[in-house]
C-alpha cells in the first residue's frame, strides 16, 4: 500500500483560529493555542484502500517568519485559508494571501478553501457571512464555515480537500483507482 503525502497549508492572521482548527483535526480536541510562525500536525487517513499522510501546516505570518513560510509553500497541495468573522483585518489578510499565491504559477493551480473559523461567535461578526462568500467566489475558492471549539465542520473540511487534491493530483494523471463516478458526483465526501 503506497503512502502519498499531501501537504495543506493553513495561513491566517494571527487569532484567527488555525491553530484550534490543526489540533482539532489531529487530536480531535479544542485548544486555545496560538502559533507564532509555522507548526504542522499530521494524521493518516485510510481512503479507497490507500493511505495518505495529510499535514497540516500551520502559518501565521509575523514578518521574521515569512521568507521560510514562504519556501515551505512550494510544496504544498493546497490552502485552507483561514479567517474569523469576528475580525475585519483577518479578511484583509486573506485578500494579501490571495495576491502573494495568485502571483506564483506553481501556488495558483493548488486546491483553495477559503475558511470561516470561529462559527460559533457568529453574534459578534464584523465581516458578513454574504461578504465572505462573495470574497470566496471573487477568488475561485471553496467556502467552509467550522468551529473547532465545537468540532462543526472541521473533519468534513479536511476531507474535501484533500478529495479534491487527489482528484486533481492523481486524475491528471489518468490514475482513476482513488476514485469512483459516484464520489466525483458529490460535493463532498463524509468518512
Amino acid at each position: 500500500m503506497e503512502l502519498k503525502i499531501l501537504k495543506i497549508f493553513v495561513p491566517g492572521e494571527y487569532g484567527s483560529g488555525t491553530s484550534s482548527i490543526c489540533r482539532r483535526f489531529s487530536e480531535n480536541k479544542f485548544e486555545r493555542t496560538i502559533t507564532v510562525g509555522v507548526d504542522f500536525v499530521r494524521k493518516v487517513i485510510h481512503y479507497k484502500e490507500n493511505q495518505f499522510t495529510i499535514q497540516l501546516w500551520e502559518e501565521t505570518r509575523i514578518d521574521r517568519f515569512n521568507t521560510v513560510s514562504r519556501r515551505r509553500n512550494k510544496y504544498s497541495s493546497g490552502f485552507l485559508l483561514v479567517f474569523t468573522p469576528t475580525e475585519r483585518s483577518s479578511i484583509e489578510y486573506i485578500k494579501n494571501e490571495n495576491e502573494y499565491i495568485m502571483s506564483d504559477t506553481k501556488l495558483k493551480k493548488n486546491v483553495k478553501y477559503l475558511i470561516e473559523s470561529k462559527s460559533d461567535l457568529c453574534e459578534k461578526r464584523e465581516v458578513s457571512k454574504e461578504e465572505a462568500i462573495a470574497v470566496s467566489k471573487e477568488y475561485g475558492y471553496k467556502y467552509f464555515e467550522c468551529s473547532a471549539l465545537t468540532g462543526e465542520n472541521v473533519h468534513e473540511i479536511v476531507h474535501c480537500i484533500m478529495r479534491d487534491i487527489i482528484e486533481r493530483e492523481l486524475l491528471s494523471n489518468n490514475d482513476k483507482k482513488y476514485l469512483t463516478n459516484k464520489d466525483r458526483n458529490n460535493k463532498c465526501i463524509i468518512f
